[in-house]
């Protein structure tokens, strides 16, 4: 631990390191949420085609499927806090020679699909180096907080006010936003660059093959069934959020009769629920103990859906919204820092990255997918009801493995066998 047993009752705010690390995350996901709102109006300039438009989202995505398991192996190779000073750099380099063609005007639709592509990369690298990068700033007994500080100035910048600030910064000229992005990126890798090295993880000289790396960070999430449950969990949650996420439009506006202003009320509200569970997470896991909020608020999903699928009443969806978010971070908070704390350093870039490419890679694209379909050949309803019973399912699939007993015992058992080959 990066700290001292006397140190462990520090409030938060008192660890110098890891306040550099929130102010970085609040920067650059202000600059992120800039990008979310610039970079589908900059390509609008260009083609209006709705496939070539959709395309440059896919670009984006195609890194989690592709890269995120070898970014996990990279992120355990090396020094994590180098790792992100040097994406982030990478990343505001990228952005401003995006915003270096639109001066030029030599933007074309391939070079903002490279764009796309590269910062997606980036992000799988970011993501993983820095989950794992976390235990070594705070103690065990603080994770919980810290990642709910991270979960909520990331979301405040790249849900709420970035996107609006991105609009309004499109409209003075189209690269302002641009040039703004990749100074937050840079801003965001000099406030990481502060931070003293603490690092227990400390890569190795002989190494085997990323391939190899790869394989053994999938071997120890299997042979860990709480591990194991949580990806399983997070996979299956993610794929029914993106089906139903993905369908919201729809839902609201052409089966409810709800307006555009009203519809975008209703995203708020998912906004405001998620952001209220992030700040209330660690003190919900505090009161009531995380081993006994997990499952439940998985679980209380279901009847939610089946909320969604079956009310006519904007007011009534608009609540199930806000409550499904708010359950989702509340659980998202709780089980990234538990495995934060459970895995070992030298594979908790790999198994975030296994988790990572199930939950974002596969889960998000093939939910909207399917969700499409399933709507094409029945209903949107039927979408949100098959929803509610594939969390049914799941719940009642890892009720086993996630009772309160169940944890106690799994994390017991993990926190005491030894890390084992790093390699």
């Amino acid at each position: 631990m990066p700290t001292s047993p006397s140190a462990v009752n520090l409030p938060l705010s008192k660890y110098r390191n890891f306040n550099a690390v929130l102010g970085s995350a609040a920067v650059s996901s202000l600059g992120d949420g800039v990008r979310l709102a610039a970079l589908p109006l900059l390509v609008v300039t260009i083609t209006s085609d709705p496939v070539a438009v959709s395309g440059v989202a896919i670009a984006n995505r195609l890194p989690w499927i592709f890269v995120a398991l070898f970014s996990g192996a990279i992120a355990d190779r090396y020094r994590r806090r180098t790792l992100i000073i040097v994406v982030d750099a990478a990343r505001a380099t990228v952005v401003l020679a995006l915003a270096a063609l639109i001066f030029l005007h030599a933007d074309t639709l391939t070079m903002v699909y490279v764009v796309a592509v590269g910062l997606g990369i980036g992000e799988t690298l970011f993501d993983s180096a820095s989950q794992g990068f976390l235990p070594d700033l705070v103690p065990a007994e603080h994770l919980s907080r810290a990642n709910s500080r991270l979960f909520t100035v990331r979301m405040v910048g790249s849900n709420f006010l970035g996107p609006t600030i991105g609009s309004w910064l499109f409209g003075i000229s189209r690269m302002v936003p641009f040039i703004a992005d990749s100074i937050s990126f840079a801003v965001g890798s000099m406030l990481v660059g502060t931070v003293k090295n603490q690092e227990t993880h400390q890569p190795q000289g002989k190494r085997k093959s990323l391939l190899h790396d790869v394989r053994a960070g999938i071997s120890w999430l299997w042979r860990h069934p709480l591990i194991r449950s949580f990806a399983i969990v997070v996979t299956l949650v993610n794929f029914t959020q993106s089906a139903s996420q993905s369908l919201l439009v729809l839902l609201a506006v052409d089966d409810l009769g709800i307006s555009k202003n009203a519809y975008g009320l209703l995203l708020t509200a998912g906004g405001v629920g998620g952001f209220i569970g992030g700040m209330l997470s660690p003190r919900i896991g505090d009161r009531l103990g995380v081993p006994y909020i997990l499952w439940p608020a998985i679980a209380l999903t279901c009847p939610l859906f089946f909320v969604m699928a079956w009310t006519r009443q904007p007011v009534m969806l608009g609540a199930a919204l806000a409550s499904n978010a708010f359950l989702g971070i509340l659980a998202n908070v709780q089980m990234i820092s538990l495995r934060q704390r459970l895995v070992p350093r030298n594979y908790l870039g790999r198994v975030g990255s296994v988790n990572q490419f199930l939950s974002f890679g596969l889960a998000i694209p093939i939910g909207a997918l399917a969700a499409g379909l399933l709507a094409h050949w029945t209903s949107v309803r039927t979408v949100y009801l098959a929803a509610a019973v594939a969390v049914l399912v799941l719940s009642l699939g890892v009720m086993r493995q996630m009772r309160p007993a169940a944890i106690k015992q799994a994390i017991a058992e993990v926190e005491n066998e030894p890390a084992g080959e790093s390699y």
